[in-house]
C-alpha cells in the first residue's frame, strides 16, 4: 500500500543523504594538507612492537619510531614503558626484555633528537594483556 511506498522513499532518501555525506567527507581528504594527519588532542602515546624475545624491532617499526618521535616536544617529561608478554619465556627473562625494550627505543628517540635526561623508563609485564600485542613498548608524553 501507500505506506510502504513511503518507506522505500525515505530509504532512498537516506541512503541517497548517506552517499552525499560520504562524498564530502572523502573530498575533504582529499583537501586535507599532509600536517592535518597528526592533529591529535592532548597526549602523545604510541606503542612500538617486538617480534617474540627480541629486544630490536623492524626498519618500519623504526620508520614509525622516527616519524613519532618528529611530534615529541623537546624539554617534555617523556614516558618509555618496556612490557613483555608473560605467556612465553620465564619472570627473570621477560623482566630482562622489557628493560632491554625500553632502553633501546630511549636510545632510538635520543639518536632522533630527544634528550635522555627528560626521558624516564619504565617496565610491566602484559601492558595490553596477556598476548603478543605486550611486546612492545610505549612511549607517552
Amino acid at each position: 500500500g501507500m505506506g510502504d511506498v513511503l518507506t522505500l522513499i525515505e530509504k532512498a532518501q537516506q541512503s541517497f543523504d548517506e552517499k552525499k555525506a560520504l562524498a564530502a567527507e572523502l573530498e575533504a581528504a582529499k583537501n586535507a594538507t599532509p600536517d592535518t594527519v597528526y592533529v591529535k588532542a592532548g597526549n602523545q602515546k604510541a606503542a612500538f612492537y617486538f617480534d617474540l624475545g627480541k629486544s630490536v624491532l623492524s626498519q618500519s617499526e623504526l620508520n614509525h619510531l622516527a616519524d613519532f618521535a618528529e611530534l615529541l616536544t623537546k624539554g617534555e617529561k617523556i614516558t618509555v614503558t618496556g612490557s613483555a608478554d608473560s605467556g612465553t619465556g620465564s619472570k627473570a627473562v621477560n623482566e630482562k626484555l622489557a628493560s632491554k625494550r625500553a632502553k633501546y627505543v630511549t636510545d632510538q628517540l635520543v639518536k632522533n633528537g630527544l634528550s635522555s635526561d627528560d626521558i624516564t623508563i619504565e617496565t610491566v609485564f602484559d601492558i595490553f594483556g596477556n598476548n603478543k600485542k605486550s611486546r612492545c613498548a610505549v612511549v607517552e608524553q
